[in-house]
């Protein structure tokens, strides 16, 4: 599921991605993708 990022300044255009993933899924998107998909901490939500 997408939708837009909850930050208020999103000059970026960041999305939000929900997505259900086995363990190795996720292990895979991490090494591979670490530029693509980023977790949600305090830092990215300014809080």
């Amino acid at each position: 599921m997408t939708m837009p990022s909850p930050v208020v300044d999103n000059s970026a255009g960041d999305w939000m991605v929900y997505l259900h993933l086995a363990k190795g899924q996720l292990k895979f998107i991490e090494q591979e993708a670490p530029h693509v998909f980023k977790p949600i901490d305090n830092d990215y939500l300014k809080i």
